[in-house]
């Protein structure tokens, strides 16, 4: 599902507080230890950057990171450069040469195809979610309507079809997830061996499993706490963009009307076409 292109503003940190134990990674206030008096979680990004370097041994690297919400607002400033933050961040302990900035701004909601030529879009710096449209056959989405219209608002004949229909759901999804949700592989290898359990779930339990596998196609995590799973299962939220994954993405920015985009790769392959 495309969303709209964004750079983040607001709070410069997550809002939750975290206690020393909870290992807290900025600080309440500059000169205070967050290990010792608690802080926040992390830092709220407005965008991303992509930059390139040549290590010490003189392989190229690439990295795309997050430009946090008030680092944006120093760039604007004229208090700060992405160069600068980039290179006191995260190349300050190596040896480098040939630095350069490849993007400065890839905006929040950014699409992409993955390595298994999948849609994805990126949410922040390190978590993703897949934009294709989930697309079902008459029958699913004809008991998808039944399941969740309401069992007192259904005739005999079309909770009959429901409660025999559960399975088939069930099936119909895991076949989805295999052939066209590649990013969902590790949820999809738990859930193979989840049939019989599935089975012996209460009709709610199994109502809410087929809505959390629909909502992890659709929005990238889904709540399979009923079978054992996860409350956000699917949710790729710990991701780290560095060469070997960069260079198998393919980006792709489209116009406003959406009737024209254009492809490229970060290494300089690229192309354009219009829909």
């Amino acid at each position: 599902i495309s969303r709209m292109l964004e750079e983040g503003t607001g709070a410069f940190y997550n809002q939750t507080l975290y206690s020393p134990k909870d290992k807290p990674v900025i600080s309440l206030k500059n000169n205070k230890n967050a290990e010792k008096y608690g802080g926040y979680s992390g830092e709220q990004k407005a965008y991303c950057s992509i930059f390139k370097y040549a290590n010490d041994k003189g392989k190229e690297e690439y990295q795309l990171v997050g430009i946090p919400i008030q680092t944006s607002y120093e760039i604007k400033e004229g208090k700060e450069t992405i160069e600068n933050y980039i290179k006191n961040k995260y190349l300050k302990d190596i040896q480098y040469s040939n630095f350069e900035i490849i993007r400065n701004k890839i905006l929040i909601n950014q699409e992409y195809l993955d390595e298994n030529n999948e849609s994805m879009r990126l949410c922040s710096d390190v978590e993703i979610r897949p934009t294709k449209e989930l697309i079902v056959n008459q029958q699913v989405s004809e008991l998808v309507h039944f399941m969740n219209l309401g069992e007192n608002k259904l005739e005999d004949t079309e909770k009959e079809k429901l409660e025999n229909g559960y399975s088939y759901m069930f099936d119909y999804l895991l076949e989805k997830i295999k052939n066209e949700y590649k990013i969902f592989s590790s949820t999809y290898k738990k859930l193979i061996d989840k049939h019989s359990e599935f089975e012996k779930l209460e009709q709610s339990e199994k109502k809410s499993i087929i809505n959390g596998l629909i909502d992890m196609m659709e929005t990238g995590q889904g709540n399979l706490k009923a079978i054992g799973l996860g409350d956000r299962e699917g949710r790729k939220n710990s991701q780290s963009f560095k060469t070997n994954k960069l260079l198998t993405m393919t980006f792709i920015d489209k116009s406003v009307t959406g009737m024209y985009e254009r492809r490229y790769k970060i290494n300089g392959v690229e192309n354009s076409c219009s829909k």
